[in-house]
């Protein structure tokens, strides 16, 4: 190889390393948010709903899962490949449960109703603020004109409302979780998009939420159980039943998951979060849910290394999605 062939080498190697630097190669991840009162809101900070979908990417062409992998629903990919644009990030979101959204999304087949929430756009460049990747995802639906293209019915962008005082955040949570949203996600208007979690002190993407999310491994099972003791009354007048083991049989469904978070390896039961029918579904498939992981949610309390408060089941998880 000579100098002139080398040069030209190293040039190429430069521009791929410049376009490496300006599009997204892993996606955005949220630090938690612990403490509301320490923010400075001088600036102003950027708030969207918080979601609780599977995170979707359009990279070169392909609408992919946060770990890079092709969304599996051929009708979702096909309809959102069809009209999303390079650097798109966002969460399909199907009607119902968390469950719902997982089973639709990562299900090769079936059309599932869903919804993709576009809440960024890296159109040229990583390092350009929040606020003008807004713009841009705005201008670029602007642009798609009176279109009938299917998959544009499919889109709803997040817009950020700016939030100014501790007040107006209060405010904007309540909101969203009376919508029927999971918290509240932060950003400064000048923030880049970062490949990889932001942290706390960058205060690039902070996800408030009053609960919080992990994963288990579901290593048994537990049986409902009726209870036939006698009913009496309390003093305030409600219907109590003694819990004596004698008078209690096996109800036939399900009445906890034994799981062991993948974090901590503490093992614990999950016994809300059902219902009925998903109650039987476990009970009559324990094989093939045996090692499952799955997605719960508890009261967080940092620092703390317990069995989780109030553990309600939110899920199956998908490793893609992890």
């Amino acid at each position: 190889m000579d100098a002139h062939e080398l040069m030209k080498l190293n040039e190429y190697a430069e521009r791929q390393n410049q376009k490496q630097k300006k599009q997204i190669t892993k996606p955005m991840l949220a630090a938690s948010l612990k403490d509301i009162t320490q923010l400075d809101y001088s600036k102003g900070y950027l708030a969207t709903q918080k979601l609780d979908g599977i995170r979707a990417l359009m990279i070169d062409g392909k609408l992919v899962s946060r770990t890079f992998k092709p969304i599996r629903n051929n009708h979702i990919r096909e309809m959102l490949e069809d009209v999303l644009p390079d650097g798109a990030d966002g969460e399909i979101v199907c009607p119902g449960a968390f469950q719902a959204t997982s089973s639709g999304v990562m299900s090769a087949n079936g059309e599932p109703e869903f919804i993709y929430y576009m809440f960024d756009y890296v159109k040229d460049d990583i390092t350009k603020e929040y606020w003008r990747r807004t713009q841009d995802m705005v201008q670029w639906l602007i642009n798609q004109g009176p279109t009938r293209t299917p998959g544009l019915s499919k889109l709803k962008l997040l817009v950020p409302t700016l939030i100014k005082n501790y007040d107006h955040l209060k405010t904007y949570e309540t909101e969203c979780i009376d919508k029927g949203f999971e918290g509240v996600i932060l950003r400064t208007p000048d923030s880049p998009y970062k490949c990889g979690r932001s942290t706390a002190k960058q205060e690039w993407l902070l996800k408030l939420k009053r609960f919080a999310d992990d994963e288990a491994v579901v290593i048994g099972f537990t049986e409902k159980m009726h209870n036939d003791n006698e009913a009496t009354k309390d003093k305030f007048g409600h219907t109590v039943r003694s819990s004596h083991k004698e008078n209690k049989r096996p109800a036939g469904t399900l009445g906890s998951l034994i799981v062991r978070d993948i974090k901590t390896e503490i093992e614990f039961e999950i016994g809300t979060g059902f219902d009925d029918e998903l109650r039987q579904k476990i009970w009559d498939a324990r094989p093939e849910w045996d090692g499952l992981c799955v997605k719960y949610k508890h009261f967080a309390i940092s620092g703390v290394k317990e069995k989780p408060r109030f553990p309600s089941f939110i899920g199956v998880r998908d490793v893609e999605d992890m």
